[in-house]
């Protein structure tokens, strides 16, 4: 796992984000905003887990 994590934060810097993959900061927003955002945090701690999951 450790070698895993030294290889992602090798590599973090090539990734080709887009403006769609940042999530947006809800502070003040509304409740609609918050679960928007704890959607979006949901899915990309999945794919997370999802890829790790294949490498142990």
């Amino acid at each position: 796992m450790a070698g895993l994590v030294r290889r992602t934060a090798a590599v973090r810097s090539t990734a080709a984000l887009r403006d769609a993959d940042d999530i947006p900061d809800p502070i003040n927003a509304t409740e609609a905003v918050h679960r928007e955002v704890a959607h979006r945090i949901a899915g990309y701690s999945n794919d997370v887990v999802r890829i790790l999951g294949g490498h142990l």
